[in-house]
């Protein structure tokens, strides 16, 4: 059967399967109806990559260095466009930058490089989501501009010190994405206080294995915080109010990536204290716990579905065997896993363990609970 003997349904199918830009629009140019059917392909269309490996979805189009995004007639085809990521490959200048955000009125999210900031920050008042690098000289003209309306931030090389001097701009903040590499793991958050988060992810390296860790103070910062991702690369102990509990915390992954790195059971038993309703948590590789503290951490934590300890060598089959056991006591449902393999993900296939730049749902345990923090996405479309 020829091509155009399939009904319209069918080569919508097959439309749906081409992610490339360029491609899309030489099919359009075929005949009329294969440009009407182009037409309802692209209206499908939320996200634009310059990244062509994570285009694996109908809703996202790979553009690569297309000239067609900087023609002002094309984004009528793209009504409902949501997150522009751009890559440097993609060979895009300050003047495309502006035309690309005056003639899309959709977009809401943008992922891009730093050095586009300054001349395009004054066009970027409706962006409501945000993932680049910090630079000294462009970051300030991009919040001033648009932090108000700011609901989501991932930015590398972004430390505590610099979230304390940004805050102020960031009143709507809801998810807060953050990764410094410069050492700097003991400076205690002192800045406003953030009301409107709701998932951190932090990241702080240090380069002595002795230092205070700072990145637990700042949920004491985050009152309506409910899911929060450290990753930990060294330090001796760490510093929190204790007086200070959070009861909308559920989900809390602690990952520590240094062999022999992690934090002793007292300090971290009064830091978990905090979170009486917490209901998913996640202590990897932590070398300085063992079954014993899991015995204790069941008990404290009421509300505890999900306990992921793997790649913390201490814990053994002693530990499942107690929890199971306890829960049969008294009525409870945990799910425990220590050993390093797939029964997690067999147990909760609704968790995504696929690395997407951009991930659909503004969901903390379908998009990040099992991923390490490298495979964490840049955006998540909340899906009004």
């Amino acid at each position: 059967m020829h091509l155009n003997g399939l009904p319209n349904e069918c080569l919508l199918i097959i439309f749906r399967s081409l992610n490339d830009l360029d491609d899309l629009i030489s099919c359009s140019k075929v005949c009329e109806r294969w440009s009407h059917l182009i037409y309802h392909r692209l209206y499908e269309v939320k996200y634009l990559t310059g990244v062509q490996s994570y285009c694996n979805s109908y809703n996202t189009v790979y553009f690569g260095k297309s000239d067609a995004l900087k023609e002002a007639d094309f984004w009528e085809l793209l009504p409902n466009v949501k997150i522009l990521d751009i890559a440097d490959s993609n060979g895009l200048n300050y003047e495309d930058m502006i035309n690309i955000l005056i003639n899309s009125k959709s977009i809401k999210g943008l992922v891009y490089s730093p050095v586009l900031t300054k001349v395009m920050a004054r066009y970027c008042i409706n962006l409501e989501m945000i993932a680049t690098r910090y630079s000294k000289t462009y970051f300030t003209d991009i919040i001033i501009h648009c932090g108000a309306k700011l609901k989501q931030l991932y930015i590398w090389y972004f430390s505590l010190r610099h979230l304390e001097r940004f805050a102020k701009y960031l009143p709507c903040l809801e998810r807060l994405h953050m990764d410094d590499t410069s050492g700097d793991t003991g400076w205690l958050y002192n800045g406003p206080i953030l009301e409107n988060l709701k998932i951190l992810e932090i990241s702080l390296e240090s380069f002595d294995k002795t230092n205070i860790y700072g990145g637990f103070h700042l949920i004491d910062f985050c009152p309506t915080l409910r899911s929060a991702y450290f990753t930990i690369y060294g330090s001796s102990d760490f510093f929190f109010d204790e007086t200070i509990k959070n009861y909308c915390l559920q989900d809390l992954v602690i990952q520590y990536e240094i062999f022999e790195c992690g934090h002793y059971w007292p300090s971290l038993k009064n830091f978990l204290f905090k979170f009486p309703n917490l209901r998913h948590l996640a202590i990897r590789g932590n070398q300085k716990i063992n079954d014993n503290h899991i015995k204790e951490l069941v008990h404290m934590l009421p509300n505890l579905i999900i306990l992921d300890v793997r790649l913390s060598f201490g814990i053994t089959r002693e530990s499942a065997d107690y929890i199971a056991q306890y829960c049969r006591e008294y009525n409870r449902f945990v799910s425990f896993y220590f050993q390093h393999d797939e029964a997690i993900r067999l147990d909760w296939p609704e968790l995504s363990v696929s690395s997407n730049r951009i991930c659909h749902k503004f969901d903390f345990m379908k998009n990040c609970f099992l991923k390490s923090y490298t495979e964490l996405p840049l955006l998540m479309d909340p899906i009004d």
